[in-house]
């Protein structure tokens, strides 16, 4: 129910406002994923359910006298940000992460949704799978785990959710999506590729993850930094830019991407000067954008590039650009990493003049 009550909600995010935000809208969507995760759970849980192993899956016969039915359920555990935890003194604090942060969200919601239409076998949203459930006898359930943004004890719930035995009647995991982070994900991927379990990310850029000796089945759907990198150079290149000022925050992802940017320039792109500015690793406050943007404004540079994790630190970092005169004025262009989010942009108020 609750992992019904979370996808309803992000999916009640993602419609507000439109049409199709109605209440008969919300009661379908609450019926959907009530179904979804009801009708295999309670397979799992009638004592007449033979249920025994098929590699990383579980197999139920279902024999009710008149049908005898043989289905192969995946349980994928998805990790994903829902607290973040944060040292204060000698410990750590949980912190809330806000409702509207839709990333986390939507991600929970559409793990939830792409299980019911496979399990059904919809084809409304990608047409192939229509029918898939009477030639596939594969179903998939979900869990979700919240990663708190820390490697510690990300690992620590894989390692967990790896020791889960059928046998003692858990439900093990066959495969695992998530994390977010590269510094989460890069332990969890260790830990559940020596168990032969594939974990797919949907964040994660870090290119020590292609590695596939140290993570064999590991995989993502987003490109690493340096494919993200290679055409901002080209790009700068091809309309002759030769100084590019970056900046970052001063964590792994900002620096990561830093050292890619410094690395594919110096192969695609020699004659392209950078200097980078970094943010300190904590919520900015007004004084942080002032020292990182003085020393793009001092080079007197044309050209900038944004690199953030959040769209939250876009609005910060353009009110102080624009202040300055080196954003908003027709001569000066600033390019991001794609952190950036539609609504962010769309709401921005830029200089008339």
């Amino acid at each position: 129910m609750i992992r019904a009550f979370l996808a309803l909600w992000c999916y009640l995010l993602i419609v507000a406002g439109t049409p199709e935000a109605s209440a008969a809208v919300s009661r379908r969507t609450n019926n959907i994923f009530e179904q979804l995760t009801s009708e295999l759970d309670q397979l799992r849980e009638n004592e007449s359910t033979n249920i025994s192993s098929a590699g990383i899956l579980d197999r139920i016969i279902v024999d009710d006298g008149d049908k005898r039915q043989e289905l192969g359920i995946c349980h994928i555990a998805t990790f994903l940000p829902l607290t973040i935890l944060r040292p204060v003194g000698d410990g750590y604090a949980r912190i809330r992460v806000p409702i509207f942060e839709q990333s986390t969200l939507s991600g929970i919601m559409a793990v939830s949704l792409a299980a019911q239409m496979l399990n059904t076998g919809d084809g409304s949203v990608i047409p192939e799978v229509e029918g898939l459930s009477d030639r596939c006898p594969i179903r998939f359930t979900t869990e979700v785990f919240d990663s708190s943004s820390s490697a510690a004890y990300t690992a620590q719930s894989t390692i967990s959710a790896l020791d889960r035995k059928r046998e003692k009647g858990d439900r093990e995991v066959c495969a695992y999506l998530g994390a977010s982070r590269s510094r989460v994900s890069i332990p969890m991927a260790i830990l559940t590729g020596l168990k032969g379990r594939p974990q797919l990310s949907p964040y994660s850029t870090s290119s020590q993850l292609d590695d596939k000796g140290t993570f064999p089945l590991f995989g993502r759907t987003i490109t690493s930094e340096v494919g993200l990198v290679v055409p901002l150079i080209l790009y700068l290149k091809e309309r002759q830019v030769n100084h590019l000022g970056v900046v970052h925050r001063n964590d792994e992802y900002g620096n990561a991407y830093v050292r890619s940017v410094l690395e594919q320039s110096a192969t695609l792109h020699p004659e392209l000067t950078i200097i980078s500015a970094d943010l300190p690793n904590r919520d900015s406050v007004a004084q942080d954008y002032e020292d990182a943007l003085s020393v793009m404004e001092r080079s007197k540079y044309r050209w900038f590039f944004g690199i953030f994790s959040a769209s939250a630190e876009y609005m910060g970092l353009m009110d102080v650009a624009i202040a300055k005169g080196i954003a908003a004025t027709g001569k000066h262009v600033w390019l991001f990493n794609g952190a950036g989010s539609a609504p962010f942009f769309e709401t921005m108020e830029l200089p008339t003049n």
